[in-house]
């Protein structure tokens, strides 16, 4: 393409054209953000998130993958913000400011689009004043996994995922305070560690090995991630699968979430998955409530492959899983 040809009117109206159908491209990568996440199809290529399958197979950096996932999520709960998206009045990085917001603070449906309608047309900083006459302590620098090395990374995803089935999908500020707000808790010293249990006594209560090596650390047999680890049955139950050691595998959530949407299809999961499509698939479809498998709006941790039969609950131990 040469440009220098070209007059000025044509290089301005280029210039607006190609701007236009970047944005409509963006309108369009985040519907296809939403549907890989309602179908959890990142699994389906060993990424144990959105957020790692973005950044690693889409190629965008870590700040571009987290302000589209924050937008897509807003634009799939509140679907009236789509044409400001594509006209651009919307930004990808005003979108993010408010994400930021409506974590840290609820806001009904209605007070979300009164921000949404306040941010639009303004610049960075304008939006970041108005979110921050808002909400104050958003004025403070957020810590960021960027200021960690790699071996707390790593501990803290760990941790994460060890809560992940109690209190959610936590942000680093949110487990931070967690942990330390459990440590001044404590009046007495930490206890010493219990030794391990024998192998033989294991068996004896229940547990399930599913690692070659009971020292190694369990993670899921599809992307090894160790964040929300489910026992997950290859032919589910449902299906007329076994409790059987070798029906059974280690998942963590989202590959568990896949594999069932794989034998029972996203329609009838669809009713029992928690996603953040919830509010754009009702929109399409009221039937579809888009919740979890327990009903009461949190991740329970169990095998989503059974959603037909009864429920288990799981203990994740160093040494394997142990079903209650």
């Amino acid at each position: 393409m040469k440009l220098q040809n070209l007059s000025d009117e044509q290089i301005l109206s280029g210039t607006l054209k190609w701007a236009k159908h970047e944005r409509e491209g963006l309108h369009g990568v985040l519907h296809h953000l939403c549907e890989v996440e309602r179908r959890r199809l990142y699994s389906h290529l060993k990424y144990p998130s959105l957020f790692a399958y973005v950044v690693n197979e889409l190629k965008y950096s870590e700040d571009a993958a987290v302000r589209r996932i924050s937008a897509m999520r807003l634009m799939t709960e509140l679907p009236q913000i789509e044409d400001k998206i594509i006209a651009g009045s919307l930004t990808l990085t005003n979108l993010g400011m408010v994400k930021k917001l409506f974590v840290k603070k609820k806001h009904s449906a209605t007070d979300k689009l009164r921000v949404l309608n306040q941010i639009e047309n303004k610049s960075t900083r304008e939006a970041h004043k108005i979110v921050c006459d808002i909400l104050p302590e958003l004025k403070r620098r957020e810590v960021g996994y960027h200021d960690f090395d790699d071996d707390l990374k790593a501990k803290l995803e760990k941790v994460r995922g060890m809560v992940a089935h109690n209190e959610g999908e936590l942000t680093l500020v949110q487990l931070l305070h967690k942990l330390c707000d459990e440590k001044l808790a404590q009046d007495l010293p930490a206890a010493p560690r219990v030794k391990r249990f024998v192998r033989e006594k294991m068996r004896n209560q229940g547990h399930v090995r599913l690692t070659k090596n009971p020292r190694t650390e369990p993670k899921c047999s599809n992307c090894e991630s160790t964040h929300a680890l489910e026992v997950d049955h290859i032919i589910p139950r449902g299906l007329g699968g076994s409790d059987r050691p070798e029906n059974l595998r280690l998942l963590c959530r989202a590959c568990n979430q896949r594999a069932a949407i794989v034998s029972y299809g996203s329609k009838v999961m669809g009713r029992y998955l928690k996603s953040p499509a919830r509010s754009y698939l009702a929109t399409l479809d009221p039937g579809s409530n888009g919740g979890n498998l327990c009903g009461d709006g949190r991740h329970c941790g169990i095998d989503y492959s059974c959603a037909r039969t009864k429920f288990e609950t799981l203990e994740v131990k160093p040494w394997g899983i142990r079903m209650r």
